[in-house]
């Protein structure tokens, strides 16, 4: 895939120092390494794939992704027994219910729209479609997008909403056409995240509500996986974000008001994803200390994120109210 050099900090401008040089894709198997720049700026602290994949290759990234192809499904089961599913799930349950989050982990399942009247919804980057059909059950008139025409075919047949194929810039919805937008692990795959959140904008009607999920890479995830960590994903994500970052990413996108936090509510997944890969050649015996590690690791961020307040869960919650005409 050809790359080019990115100098200055996609969302302020800045220089950068080089965080990581040799991030491979652990997860779906792309051949490669890839480089991660960090904005020097104390307000900022953006990273941005650096040299980053230019357009025309981008569609390269995928070809083995989850919703491309079955190729690495071997590969992401090999570790049977280890981290398991049903067990770690349950565990997850359990820790919900002993630290009273049950209300959170419902505000999260529903894109933070739980307190919101239902209207019209475009869920951009829908994957799979599962949030949009939820979304669709409860009552909202739901849109989505998507970049692979195969998986918005099947997704529209399956849960019958339409789904669009592009970016936001190609389909060309008329301005005000939308009472909510989604974006839910999106923003960290475009090239210009500041271009993408005005034409968000551009979609909400007055008065409407976007929300806005993505890794953070101040999580107690990534300060302790490293360039292991699952929030990473490279190449795909091309711009990683914490606070200060989409601060300053709102603001030169023209919004002065917004709601941001970081949530645990996700961390189960990732840190599952990250430890059975970092540990899959590992022996049994190391992979099971792993797997305790996960479980504190676990308990510290719901406890440090959820009950005491401090932004370090695996992703971020950016919740943006448009404001009404003048």
């Amino acid at each position: 895939m050809k790359a080019e050099n990115i100098s200055s900090c996609p969302v302020c401008d800045g220089t950068g120092k080089q965080l990581y040089v040799d991030v491979e894709d652990y997860f779906f198997g792309i051949s490669g390494k890839t480089a991660l720049t960090q904005c020097n700026s104390d307000s900022c602290g953006h990273i941005w794939q650096n040299p980053m994949i230019v357009d025309d290759d981008i569609k390269f990234a995928y070809s083995n992704y989850y919703t491309h192809s079955d190729s690495m499904a071997g590969q992401r089961n090999q570790n049977k027994g280890f981290l398991s599913g049903r067990s770690f799930y349950a565990f997850d349950r359990l820790f919900v219910a002993l630290f009273g989050l049950a209300r959170k982990r419902v505000r999260f399942s529903m894109g933070y729209l739980d307190e919101v009247k239902t209207g019209s919804l475009l869920d951009v980057g829908c994957g799979n479609g599962s949030f949009a059909a939820k979304m669709k059950g409860l009552g909202w008139k739901v849109r989505g997008t998507d970049f692979d025409p195969v998986l918005a075919e099947q997704v529209s047949n399956e849960y019958d909403f339409p789904v669009h194929i592009g970016t936001l810039n190609e389909i060309g919805f008329e301005s005000g056409m939308f009472d909510v937008l989604t974006a839910r692990h999106v923003m960290e795959h475009v090239r210009d995240p500041i271009e993408f959140l005005r034409e968000c904008i551009r979609l909400v009607k007055p008065g409407g509500r976007m929300v806005f999920v993505t890794p953070n890479t101040r999580s107690a995830g990534h300060l302790y996986y490293n360039k292991w960590w699952r929030g990473l994903e490279q190449p795909r994500h091309l711009n990683l974000f914490c606070a200060s970052s989409v601060k300053a990413l709102l603001q030169r996108a023209g919004i002065s008001e917004s709601t941001i936090f970081s949530t645990a509510q996700g961390a189960v997944y990732i840190f599952r994803e990250t430890a059975q890969f970092q540990n899959r050649n590992r022996s049994k015996t190391m992979r099971w200390l792993a797997a305790g590690r996960v479980w504190m690791l676990y308990i510290f961020e719901l406890i440090a994120t959820e009950k005491m307040g401090f932004d370090l869960g695996e992703e971020l919650v950016i919740i943006v109210n448009k404001p009404l005409l003048s």
